[in-house]
């Protein structure tokens, strides 16, 4: 508490009484990107009119530019810090108590791009709304390479997509038809699947792939373009990212949760990502280390049990990988603890997952075990 030179003046003179505060401002513990926090005058004696400045503490408390309401919403900026807010009447200043440290609600924006039903083996593949044969490529009428597709202009080379697809029969041949751009994974048995692809710049279509072995039945084809979550900066690449989601009740292959910390160069492809994917029968998760879209395992685990969080400990060159299956009460180590220097000075953050799951908070700390 702190009381101006001139307002002593006015006391010594006989003039008002100070202001003076007999409870602190008291704010919410519960700060996330997105959400206001209201604030508190607390309680005084002799008030006067009150200001207010909310602040960031960054290792020591220093104030948010532009951030002088009385409630203040948190931005990208915040991720990682506690904040709080000071409250100034008479020239007297009480400070409220901090948040804990800030963290996120993650949204992806997935906008339907393409969709298709019946798409039989031995037909034209150009059957279907919307859809036309790719150019310079023959009309499917049974086993031989083609591509159907749905020219998607209005999208760029990096962007990403979400796909779900049925395959319905497969009668013949080993090859396998793929629901997305060039690069992305197929899948050759019959079952319903799901997939993230990232449409790089030799890929001119959006639609499905046949290889040039496979007969069989597609349907219910449906593209979403994904306008990721935006990227945050961690305080420090020394990190704790905890990511909580709920995952589906019947999920089919290719569901997916991506959590990425220590992001060097998202654009390309230099980060670490820990992948939680279903194989259509169990639950694995890898951590990886990514150099230009190159992935290199560093830990991992096979059918684990249905989780609601990914943990991921950086500490130096120290690498952790952990689950939880109740909301990070207890986490379950995966693999054991690795010794890897990639990106050891990156900050970057953000996640990414299949439409099918509900994305919870993002969570920074920098005391990792």
């Amino acid at each position: 508490m702190r009381t101006s030179m001139k307002l002593l003046t006015l006391l010594a003179s006989g003039g008002v009484s100070a202001p003076a505060n007999t409870l602190a401002p008291a704010i919410g513990t519960t700060s996330t990107i997105g959400t206001q926090i209201n604030g508190d005058d607390g309680t005084w004696t002799n008030p006067q009119s009150y200001t207010y400045q909310w602040q960031r503490n960054t290792g020591s408390w220093g104030d948010i530019g532009g951030a002088t309401s009385k409630n203040y919403t948190p931005v990208d900026a915040d991720f990682g810090y506690a904040l709080r807010l000071v409250v100034t009447t008479g020239g007297v200043s009480a400070n409220s108590n901090a948040t804990n440290l800030t963290q996120e609600a993650p949204a992806i924006t997935f906008t339907q791009k393409l969709a298709n039903n019946g798409m039989s083996a031995d037909t034209d593949w150009a059957k279907g709304v919307g859809w036309t044969i790719a150019a310079g490529v023959a009309a499917h009428t049974g086993a031989g390479n083609s591509v159907l597709s749905q020219a998607q202009a209005t999208e760029g080379a990096g962007e990403y997509y979400s796909t779900l697809h049925d395959i319905t029969a497969r009668t013949s041949g080993e090859g396998r038809p793929r629901v997305g751009v060039t690069s992305g994974a197929g899948f050759s048995a019959v079952g319903t699947y799901r997939s993230i692809i990232r449409k790089t710049t030799t890929d001119t279509t959006l639609g499905v792939f046949g290889t040039s072995t496979f007969e069989g039945s597609v349907d219910n084809i449906f593209g979403y373009h994904m306008a990721l979550n935006t990227q945050l900066v961690a305080p420090s690449a020394q990190m704790r990212i905890d990511q909580f989601y709920t995952l589906p009740v019947t999920p089919v292959a290719g569901t997916q949760v991506w959590v990425m910390p220590r992001i060097s160069d998202f654009a390309n492809g230099n980060y670490w990502v820990a992948l939680l994917s279903y194989t259509g029968s169990q639950w694995d998760i890898t951590l990886y280390s990514v150099a230009a879209f190159s992935l290199t395992s560093v830990a991992s685990a096979t059918n684990i049990s249905t989780t609601n969080g990914i943990r991921i400990d950086m500490n130096g060159n120290s690498i952790k990988l952990f689950t939880t299956a109740n909301g990070g009460t207890n986490w379950t180590q995966r693999d054991t603890t690795k010794t890897n220097s990639t990106y050891n000075a990156a900050t970057g953050v953000n996640t990414m997952w299949t439409p099918d799951v509900t994305m919870g908070l993002l969570v920074f700390d920098p005391n990792p075990t």
